[in-house]
């Protein structure tokens, strides 16, 4: 079963999914492009024809798909079925590849893709006392985990405090990191 849901709320289980017939040049550019991937996991967008339920898809309505690695890679011979495999490893958003974990200074960062419909970032901070924030920030925040790691250093756990409270009040990580490095100058 492929779980297909819609930004409108309306979510289905089908039998059918968009990879069940596809051949596997299709199923490999499907999964280069999927919004997110990870660890065996992704979430395909779909057209508005796989709107669950058989609803009309409203202008602003977003239709994903979750599948795995049985989903898809059901009906190709065990060949294709690795090639497919190796696809869905690492972990990567809207097609591109997220860093690693990042270790500086005793400060751990980890990004992975969020399970939100529109495309975002989790950015979990961890120090030597234990978790410090998870930031939800923007496909191309990816590149402010030095500024994160900076942050951390001059303020300690209590900046990423705020600097989590005001960027998820009011959207927009850069943004305020952008703010607190012009105020520090």
């Amino acid at each position: 079963m492929v779980t297909i849901s819609c930004s409108c709320g309306v979510a289905a289980s089908v039998r059918r999914h968009p990879l069940r017939r596809a051949p596997l040049a299709e199923r490999l550019a499907l999964l280069a492009a999927a919004v997110r991937v990870e660890d065996g996991f992704c979430t395909v967008e779909l057209d508005g024809s796989w709107h669950p339920d058989g609803e009309e898809p409203g202008l602003d309505c977003v239709v994903l798909a979750d599948l795995d690695e049985l989903d898809a890679t059901e009906g190709l011979d065990p060949r294709e079925a690795t090639q497919v495999r190796a696809a869905l490893t690492g972990v990567r958003l809207l097609g591109r590849d997220l860093p690693g974990p990042l270790e500086v200074d005793g400060l751990r960062l980890h990004v992975r893709p969020a399970w939100e419909y529109a495309p975002a970032l989790v950015v979990s901070v961890d120090d030597a006392q234990g978790p410090v924030v998870e930031l939800l920030a923007a496909p191309d925040e990816v590149d402010l985990l030095p500024a994160l790691v900076e942050l951390h250093r001059t303020g300690g756990r209590s900046a990423l405090h705020r600097l989590a409270r005001a960027s998820w009040h009011r959207g927009r990580l850069r943004e305020h990191l952008v703010v607190r490095a012009h105020a520090a100058a």
